[in-house]
Protein backbone atom coordinates (compact mmCIF):
# COMPACT_ATOMS: atom_id res chain seq x y z
CA UNK A 1 0.00 0.00 0.00
CA UNK A 2 2.82 2.16 0.90
CA UNK A 3 5.01 1.76 -2.41
CA UNK A 4 1.42 2.46 -4.65
CA UNK A 5 0.92 5.87 -2.33
CA UNK A 6 4.53 6.76 -3.10
CA UNK A 7 4.39 5.55 -6.97
CA UNK A 8 1.55 7.94 -6.81
CA UNK A 9 3.05 10.66 -5.75
CA UNK A 10 6.33 10.36 -7.64
CA UNK A 11 4.13 10.56 -10.82
CA UNK A 12 2.36 13.99 -9.83
CA UNK A 13 6.48 15.20 -8.85
CA UNK A 14 7.04 14.23 -12.32
CA UNK A 15 4.27 15.44 -14.28
CA UNK A 16 4.59 18.95 -12.39
CA UNK A 17 8.45 18.52 -13.40
CA UNK A 18 7.99 17.50 -16.68
CA UNK A 19 5.63 20.38 -17.51
CA UNK A 20 7.83 23.01 -16.14
CA UNK A 21 10.96 21.28 -17.99
CA UNK A 22 9.20 20.58 -21.36
CA UNK A 23 11.23 17.93 -22.54
CA UNK A 24 11.49 16.63 -25.95
CA UNK A 25 11.74 13.35 -24.85
CA UNK A 26 12.84 11.27 -21.62
CA UNK A 27 15.19 8.77 -21.48
CA UNK A 28 14.63 5.77 -18.34
CA UNK A 29 17.04 2.81 -17.72
CA UNK A 30 14.94 0.86 -15.42
CA UNK A 31 15.80 1.92 -12.46
CA UNK A 32 12.56 2.37 -9.57
CA UNK A 33 13.02 5.96 -9.82
CA UNK A 34 12.23 5.84 -13.58
CA UNK A 35 8.70 4.10 -13.48
CA UNK A 36 6.59 7.30 -12.12
CA UNK A 37 8.62 9.81 -14.69
CA UNK A 38 8.04 7.32 -17.70
CA UNK A 39 4.30 6.85 -16.44
CA UNK A 40 3.95 10.80 -16.18
CA UNK A 41 6.04 11.20 -19.56
CA UNK A 42 2.93 8.89 -21.21
CA UNK A 43 0.61 10.72 -19.41
CA UNK A 44 1.79 13.90 -21.20
CA UNK A 45 2.71 12.20 -24.66
CA UNK A 46 6.36 13.05 -24.13
CA UNK A 47 8.27 10.56 -26.35
CA UNK A 48 9.88 7.59 -23.82
CA UNK A 49 12.95 6.01 -24.71
CA UNK A 50 14.31 3.22 -22.43
CA UNK A 51 17.56 1.20 -22.05
CA UNK A 52 17.71 -2.35 -20.54
CA UNK A 53 21.33 -3.15 -19.63
CA UNK A 54 20.54 -5.89 -17.86
CA UNK A 55 20.52 -9.71 -18.89
CA UNK A 56 17.17 -10.33 -17.60
CA UNK A 57 14.56 -7.11 -17.80
CA UNK A 58 13.68 -5.63 -14.35
CA UNK A 59 10.15 -4.70 -12.85
CA UNK A 60 10.44 -0.87 -13.93
CA UNK A 61 11.23 -1.55 -17.55
CA UNK A 62 8.90 -4.68 -18.63
CA UNK A 63 6.19 -1.90 -17.34
CA UNK A 64 6.87 1.05 -18.99
CA UNK A 65 8.11 -0.85 -22.65
CA UNK A 66 4.33 -0.75 -23.36
CA UNK A 67 4.79 2.60 -23.42
CA UNK A 68 7.88 3.15 -24.78
CA UNK A 69 8.29 4.46 -28.10
CA UNK A 70 11.90 2.85 -28.46
CA UNK A 71 13.99 0.64 -26.90
CA UNK A 72 17.43 0.12 -26.83
CA UNK A 73 19.21 -2.95 -25.60
CA UNK A 74 22.56 -3.93 -23.74
CA UNK A 75 22.32 -7.34 -25.05
CA UNK A 76 21.26 -8.86 -28.53
CA UNK A 77 17.46 -8.82 -28.70
CA UNK A 78 17.52 -12.95 -28.81
CA UNK A 79 17.71 -12.26 -25.05
CA UNK A 80 14.47 -9.81 -24.26
CA UNK A 81 11.10 -10.12 -25.20
CA UNK A 82 11.03 -6.66 -25.80
CA UNK A 83 8.35 -5.84 -29.15
CA UNK A 84 10.95 -6.14 -32.35
CA UNK A 85 9.34 -2.60 -33.83
CA UNK A 86 10.19 -0.93 -30.56
CA UNK A 87 13.12 -2.50 -29.96
CA UNK A 88 17.14 -2.16 -31.15
CA UNK A 89 20.20 -3.76 -29.49
CA UNK A 90 22.51 -0.99 -28.81
CA UNK A 91 25.43 -2.52 -26.39
CA UNK A 92 26.54 -0.54 -23.17
CA UNK A 93 28.40 2.68 -23.44
CA UNK A 94 31.73 2.29 -21.85
CA UNK A 95 33.45 5.85 -20.51
CA UNK A 96 36.41 6.03 -23.20
CA UNK A 97 38.55 6.41 -19.70
CA UNK A 98 38.57 2.70 -19.87
CA UNK A 99 41.79 1.55 -21.40
CA UNK A 100 43.12 -1.72 -22.47
CA UNK A 101 46.39 -2.81 -20.23
CA UNK A 102 49.49 -4.87 -20.13
CA UNK A 103 50.35 -7.96 -18.42
CA UNK A 104 53.00 -5.98 -16.56
CA UNK A 105 50.25 -3.17 -15.56
CA UNK A 106 47.79 -6.02 -14.58
CA UNK A 107 50.65 -7.69 -12.30
CA UNK A 108 51.74 -3.94 -10.75
CA UNK A 109 48.27 -3.48 -10.08
CA UNK A 110 47.23 -6.58 -8.48
CA UNK A 111 50.15 -5.64 -6.21
CA UNK A 112 48.92 -2.32 -5.30
CA UNK A 113 45.61 -3.79 -4.54
CA UNK A 114 47.20 -6.58 -2.15
CA UNK A 115 47.13 -9.56 -4.55
CA UNK A 116 49.23 -12.29 -6.08
CA UNK A 117 50.23 -10.95 -8.84
CA UNK A 118 50.77 -14.89 -10.16
CA UNK A 119 47.02 -15.87 -9.88
CA UNK A 120 43.95 -15.22 -11.85
CA UNK A 121 42.01 -12.14 -10.49
CA UNK A 122 38.16 -12.59 -10.81
CA UNK A 123 36.05 -9.71 -9.23
CA UNK A 124 32.50 -10.13 -9.04
CA UNK A 125 29.88 -7.11 -8.75
CA UNK A 126 25.77 -7.19 -9.02
CA UNK A 127 23.71 -5.18 -9.85
CA UNK A 128 20.38 -3.88 -8.23
CA UNK A 129 18.69 -7.21 -8.92
CA UNK A 130 21.02 -9.57 -8.06
CA UNK A 131 23.68 -8.31 -5.80
CA UNK A 132 22.33 -10.48 -2.75
CA UNK A 133 21.95 -13.82 -4.91
CA UNK A 134 26.32 -13.16 -5.87
CA UNK A 135 27.34 -12.25 -2.55
CA UNK A 136 25.58 -15.21 -1.30
CA UNK A 137 26.98 -17.54 -3.92
CA UNK A 138 30.44 -16.34 -3.62
CA UNK A 139 30.26 -16.71 0.52
CA UNK A 140 29.27 -20.21 -0.30
CA UNK A 141 31.77 -21.14 -2.18
CA UNK A 142 34.22 -18.79 -1.22
CA UNK A 143 37.57 -21.52 0.35
CA UNK A 144 37.19 -23.37 -3.19
CA UNK A 145 37.47 -19.99 -5.21
CA UNK A 146 39.90 -18.42 -2.86
CA UNK A 147 42.16 -22.03 -3.73
CA UNK A 148 42.03 -21.19 -6.99
CA UNK A 149 42.02 -17.40 -7.28
CA UNK A 150 42.34 -14.17 -6.00
CA UNK A 151 38.79 -12.97 -5.28
CA UNK A 152 37.35 -9.25 -4.89
CA UNK A 153 33.51 -9.18 -4.14
CA UNK A 154 32.12 -6.07 -4.55
CA UNK A 155 28.77 -6.26 -2.33
CA UNK A 156 27.57 -2.82 -1.92
CA UNK A 157 27.47 -0.54 1.03
CA UNK A 158 24.01 -2.10 2.36
CA UNK A 159 25.94 -5.55 2.47
CA UNK A 160 28.95 -5.07 3.33
CA UNK A 161 29.10 -5.77 7.49
CA UNK A 162 27.42 -9.12 6.19
CA UNK A 163 29.66 -10.00 3.54
CA UNK A 164 32.61 -8.83 5.89
CA UNK A 165 31.94 -10.92 8.45
CA UNK A 166 31.31 -13.86 7.13
CA UNK A 167 35.28 -13.78 5.49
CA UNK A 168 38.47 -13.95 7.55
CA UNK A 169 39.25 -10.28 8.45
CA UNK A 170 43.11 -10.88 7.85
CA UNK A 171 42.36 -12.87 4.59
CA UNK A 172 43.44 -9.92 1.73
CA UNK A 173 42.01 -12.15 -1.33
Amino acid sequence: MRDAILLVFGIMQSIFRLILWRPDVVYANGGYVCLPVGYAAWLLRIPLVIHDADAVAGLTNRLLAPLAAKIGTGLPLEYYDYPRSKATYVSVAISSDFKKVSDEQRKKLKKQLGFDDSRPLVVFTGGGQGARQINDAVLLHYKELVSIANVLLLSGASQYDDVRALTPPDDPR
